[in-house]
């Protein structure tokens, strides 16, 4: 259970950083621990503006749940 912004925070990192793991263990791509706190980075940028970070951090999930659809079509 979410109890104040210290566990939103992290519990969007960690989902930030199981979306990253799964995505490079499915392409076999390696990500630099870095690209993990960009995302995260530039999430919490947007999250000053609330439209913004809804559309952003929703196109970020459609872009892993379309790969994970290509990957089950195959």
């Amino acid at each position: 259970m979410i109890k104040n912004s210290t566990d939103f925070l992290e519990l969007e990192r960690n989902i930030i950083n199981d979306l990253v793991d799964d995505f490079a263990s499915e392409t076999g791509l390696f990500f630099d621990p870095k690209v993990k706190d960009k995302i995260f980075n530039y999430i919490s940028f947007l999250r000053e503006d609330s439209k913004t970070y809804v559309r952003e951090v929703r196109e970020i999930a459609e872009f892993f749940f379309n790969y994970e659809l290509t990957l089950l079509r195959r």
